[in-house]
């Protein structure tokens, strides 16, 4: 912790207490704004009482409103600056403020206000001003800004706990305390550098959760980027969230997931779903997924059929709880793919992949000429009637091509192994009766 002092003009000055980080920045960035101001002659300060405040219309320049004692202030007339702590004396003992405060300010005619609130107590403000700032550096608050319509920058500190009640302007916040936010009607940007804060915002906001287990409420065309261990909503229509690492992520609409690790993910609408990694849990009305090496994706379809494409490196897809078809693509690592109930199509990669089909519907297997050459093993193949195994591009389809291949298999442990002219090599486990009527050829 340390003190930073504010001068006030005429012989006052303030102590107010800041524990490092932005709120100290911007703290220190007011105190040198006002000094600048009363160095120039155009500060005046006004100790401000308990009770009403009226700033003299004869007053010129920059007033700034001083509050050192604890009590219930209101404001009117012009004044641009407010700052909230102790009194700097020559017998001061450099305590902090520590006192319940209440400021209001709703009949400020001021265009723009900075707020520096530097009370360890309790402090309550309201205020309409069209723009301005308003930085809380110690103890608790609420600043209701809800009537503002301009811009307006909050910052908070490590040590706060806040309530800040954002306008139908543009608003910016750097949240370092534990802070509850709401903003439904504004253009909001919210970083949040602390833990288990509370933002629940409207419309086109941006959050950067750069913290941990702190709780998101977006709205439409909404992004999120990072966050560690939060839960994160979205409302209807459509949503983003790049980053996030064990997150819980909900979706009444559509949501796009990029570069998330070890996530929680629900979307009742379509979800896509890019270069992801981790234990990641999937339930969505519709997918599309791109893995990345280290997918340990999880993944559960209501109405539509998943398209799922395995990246690089090892991958395991497991669609075992999807009631609806997953289309999926292996890559170029060691990946695992298992389907659902429904009837699957699952395709081998250039890599080696262990393709598990479900034991509903009937499933596609398939592999290509060109952009196979693995080693391929398919399970469940014998436990639904109807199963095919795909062999693109081979050239097989003659009489003798796909026969000859059959007799060359090796049958071994209960499994048949079938090598293809591209160093691909297939096994049936617990099937030792392949046929011909269990291919298709192209």
């Amino acid at each position: 912790m340390a003190i930073i002092t504010v001068v006030g003009a005429s012989g006052v000055a303030v102590q107010v207490t800041v524990d490092g980080g932005t709120s100290q920045r911007f703290a220190e960035a007011y105190q040198s704004s006002v000094l600048s101001t009363y160095q120039g002659g155009n500060l005046t300060g006004l100790t401000l009482t308990p009770g009403s405040n009226q700033v003299p219309s004869s007053v010129a320049g920059t007033v700034q409103g001083i509050v050192t004692v604890g009590g219930a202030y209101s404001v009117t007339g012009s004044m641009s600056n407010i700052v909230v702590g102790s009194l700097d004396t020559a017998s001061s003992s450099g305590a902090p403020l520590s006192a319940q405060v209440t400021v209001n300010a709703a009949g400020n005619t001021a265009t723009n206000l900075s707020i520096l609130n530097g009370n360890a107590g309790s402090s309550t403000f309201a205020f309409d001003t069209a723009s301005g700032q308003y930085i809380a550096t110690a103890g608790s608050s609420t600043a209701d800004g809800s009537k503002t319509s301009g811009e307006w920058n909050y910052v908070t500190g490590y040590s706060t706990a806040n309530v800040l009640e954002l306008g139908s302007g543009t608003n910016y916040v750097v949240s370092e305390g534990q802070d509850t936010i709401s903003g439904l009607s504004g253009t909001d940007t919210v970083s949040l550098l602390g833990a288990s804060s509370m933002a629940t915002l409207g419309t086109g906001a941006v959050v950067v959760d750069l913290g941990s287990t702190n709780a998101i409420t977006v709205g439409d065309q909404s992004t999120v980027f990072g966050g560690n261990g939060s839960q994160v909503s979205y409302g209807s229509g459509s949503g983003t969230i790049v980053g996030s690492l064990s997150d819980t992520i909900s979706a009444a609409g559509n949501l796009q997931v990029v570069h998330g690790t070890s996530n929680d993910i629900a979307a009742s609408g379509a979800l896509t779903f890019l270069n992801g990694t981790g234990t990641t849990t999937i339930s969505a009305g519709q997918a599309t997924i791109f893995g990345a090496a280290g997918l340990n994706a999880i993944i559960s379809t209501s109405s539509e059929t998943a398209l799922v494409v395995a990246g690089g490196g090892a991958e395991t897809i497991n669609g075992a709880s999807a009631s609806q078809a997953l289309h999926v693509f292996a890559g170029t690592g060691n990946d695992t793919i298992i389907g659902g109930s429904a009837a699957n199509t699952l395709v081998g990669g250039t890599g080696n992949a262990t393709l598990v089909g479900g034991s509903g519907a009937s499933n596609l297997f398939a592999i290509t000429d060109g952009v196979a050459g693995g080693n391929y093993t398919i399970e469940n193949f014998g436990s639904a009637a109807g199963n095919v195994m795909a062999l693109y591009g081979y050239g097989l389809q003659n009489s003798s091509g796909l026969q000859n291949v059959l007799d060359n298999a090796t049958v071994s442990g209960g499994n048949t192994t079938i090598a293809l002219n591209d160093g691909s090599k297939i096994t049936f486990v617990g099937v030792t009766d392949l046929n011909p009527s269990n291919f298709n050829l192209s």
